[in-house]
């Protein structure tokens, strides 16, 4: 993920740190979340506060969809062939 290696890098370069030093050991001592950590959260919260909202509609982005295509009707290319 480009802006989890832009954070690692920046951080190492911020702390100065050793090659030998892994970016989980830096994240775990500045106490700094992964992004993937930071998206999880906000995700869950946003789904969260749309299961609250009042409006129906907006309660249903929430629930995974299966894939939903366009059923043929056969009736409207016959119409076209003759």
């Amino acid at each position: 993920m480009p802006l989890q290696r832009a954070q690692n890098y920046n951080l190492k370069q911020i702390t100065n740190a050793p090659w030998f030093i892994t970016t989980k050991e830096i994240h775990e001592i500045l106490n700094m979340p992964m992004v993937r950590e930071v998206i999880n959260s906000h995700d869950s919260r946003y789904k969260s506060r749309l299961q609250k909202y009042p409006n129906q509609l907006a309660g249903q982005l929430t629930i995974p969809e299966t894939t939903r295509r366009l059923k043929k009707r056969r009736d409207l290319f016959d119409e076209y062939s003759q």
